[in-house]
């Protein structure tokens, strides 16, 4: 059953909040294909970080000039790099690329802050897979494969690499589709294939006519899912498999190891998340004959669907535009974000939907659970991540501006760009006229690596990131809320809406207030219970301090200036939670 969003009580198209963003509206119909068209914008680069020594002071007024300009002009070329920025300290002036490859579609960061990149080389003619290795800060690393680059193939028929994932061993796994079944290949930490999986280190599994996997995970217990697509000439459908660690099907899972799912009449599955209960989450697109939705599906750890996961294991959401989810990942409190297009009237815009638990729509997301950002031309989110600070970063690429760019977009837990990344939340950067991004990945301390392709070559990008916040105390949040609902007393007339918002404030108190006694008492359960309750509301109250109606009555500094206050509150009882 859809989930419209026109169907949540609203009369007229929604309004999204966020830098150029688009309305709800009436759209015309695309078709997006498997393998991303390569599209990309630019960027300036801001002088070296540095401080500027204080300057002392003259009776001279021309030498005051002279020194005010001096010291204006150090200003400007010693100012500290903020979130956005691209980090001069990786490969060279920010970008590390590879001839030896043309396209990275996949990334994982290692536990020891080194890159996996995974895709292709040699073109589209007939490409072969290629796996890469980089060090934390952008360079090629010799000890894996030759000079830290891996070339392999699967079948020579139409090989190509969708998804990288990293077993705690350190062997890596890469799956996409070869001789249209799903393909498989694992490597040994050193880059050379694994001949204890599969058929020398490959698998290759026949799922249907044709079909190839677009994602892959390792379970705790070493097997592997794959997901992606099968079509048997009648329209894709949903196709997941599972492999024991030798790289066998494992004929406990759906029927003979693969389970296949139709939402609608023309299916694929892009992206994978497995939950800590063994559940599994597929998210891609549906159609129905006309334009695409969002389509999560949701399995038991046997394959079967799972029905306490919207209508039947399956849920659909209708941007009111033809839309595909191409990325997927699972919030600490186990809220699902789903990230890919929204097309209307032909250009795409990045698109962001997240989702209870239970498959419900969030509301205290975006606009009623969902957000679109423009770029000025055709843009789409292909990779998805969560940053140590709770910030959540669609990447991509558009086609504003020369050629193509990649695009990185960053919105608070809200759901709302973080004017403190970029420009007003956004990022785009051109490098060959050539450029997109297909996946990324956040490095420990909290800079963003983005993986994909500039020019004809396989390409990585680095930006400066926000760290996480180091851990507060149940005090010190109790202090935050009594700061803010003084602020709120102070700079909202009084009336209904200073009443809610400070009823909204207050209750969030109460909850975590409780939730330090449940605590004490050593009932985590409940305690956690509470403070992923106060969370929410919070998150709602930032929603309304952004809300026309409250700007209109405190003027737009202070209604932002509230709402990033509160913003700072909820993310340090997430942390609170996280720590539990």
């Amino acid at each position: 059953m859809d989930m419209k969003l026109r169907a949540l009580g609203h009369a007229k198209p929604l309004s999204i909040v966020g830098r150029r963003t688009k309305p709800y509206g009436s759209v015309a119909s695309y078709v997006i294909a498997l393998s991303q068209t390569d599209t990309i914008a630019s960027d300036a680069l801001d002088p070296v970080a540095g401080r500027m020594e204080k300057m002392a002071a003259t009776t001279n007024r021309a030498a005051c000039l002279g020194l005010l300009a001096a010291a204006l002009l150090v200003l400007a070329a010693t100012r500290a790099r903020g979130a956005g920025e691209l980090d001069l300290g990786f490969g060279t002036a920010g970008r590390a690329l590879t001839v030896a490859a043309t396209v990275a579609r996949a990334l994982v960061v290692q536990p020891d802050g080194r890159l996996i990149a995974a895709g292709s080389a040699g073109g589209s003619g007939n490409p072969t897979v290629a796996v890469t290795r980089w060090t934390a800060n952008g360079e090629l690393d010799a000890s894996f494969g030759s000079g830290g680059v891996v070339l392999t193939s699967f079948s020579g028929v139409n090989d190509v690499v969708r998804a990288v994932a990293l077993q705690p061993d350190g062997r890596v796994v890469v799956a996409g589709g070869s001789a249209n079944g799903f393909a498989l290949a694992r490597f040994l930490a050193s880059g050379a294939l694994d001949g204890s999986f599969g058929d020398g280190g490959l698998v290759m599994t026949n799922v249907g006519a044709t079909a190839q996997a677009n994602a892959v995970v390792v379970q705790p217990d070493g097997k592997l899912v794959a997901a992606g697509v099968t079509d048997d000439g009648t329209g894709g459908r949903f196709a997941l498999v599972r492999y024991m660690p030798s790289g066998a099907v494992d004929a406990t899972f759906g029927s003979g190891g693969a389970v296949t799912t139709a939402p609608g009449s023309d299916d694929a599955a892009m992206a994978l998340v497995l939950e800590p209960n063994g559940r599994l989450v597929a998210a891609g697109v549906t159609r129905r004959g006309g334009d695409g939705d969002f389509a999560l599906v949701r399995y038991l750890p046997n394959g079967t669907l799972d029905t306490g996961f919207g209508p039947g294991g399956v849920v659909t959401t209708d941007l009111s535009g033809d839309d595909a989810a191409m990325a997927l990942v699972r919030e600490p409190d186990g809220r699902l974000v789903a990230a890919g297009v929204t097309r209307r009237g032909g250009a795409g815009d990045f698109a962001l939907v997240r989702y209870d638990g239970d498959g419900a729509l969030d509301g205290t997301f975006g606009a009623e659970g969902a957000m679109t950002t423009d770029f000025g031309g055709d843009d789409v989110a292909n990779g998805l991540l969560l940053t140590p600070a709770g910030d959540i970063v669609a990447v991509g690429s558009t086609s504003a501006g020369t050629g193509g760019s990649l695009a990185l977009a960053q919105y608070t837990p809200a759901g709302i760009l973080d004017d403190a990344f970029g420009s007003g939340g956004t990022v785009t950067t051109n490098f060959s006229g050539h450029d997109l991004a297909n996946a990324g990945a956040a490095q420990a301390n909290g800079n963003i690596v983005v993986a994909g392709q500039s020019g004809t070559e396989l390409a990585l990008a680095r930006y400066l990131g926000t760290p996480a916040p180091s851990p507060r105390s149940f005090t010190a949040v109790e202090e935050e809320l009594d700061a803010l609902l003084t602020a709120i007393a102070r700079e909202v007339p009084a009336g209904a809406v200073e009443a809610a918002l400070a009823g909204l404030a207050s209750s969030g108190k109460g909850l975590a207030l409780l939730a330090e006694q449940d605590f004490g008492l050593g009932r985590h359960h409940r305690a956690i219970s509470r403070l992923g309750r106060a969370v929410r509301l919070l998150t709602r109250l930032d929603r309304r301090l952004r809300s026309p109606a409250v700007r209109r009555m405190t003027g737009v500094a202070v209604a932002n200036a509230l709402a990033v206050q509160t913003g700072h509150v909820a993310r340090d009882l997430r942390i609170l939670r996280t720590l539990r």
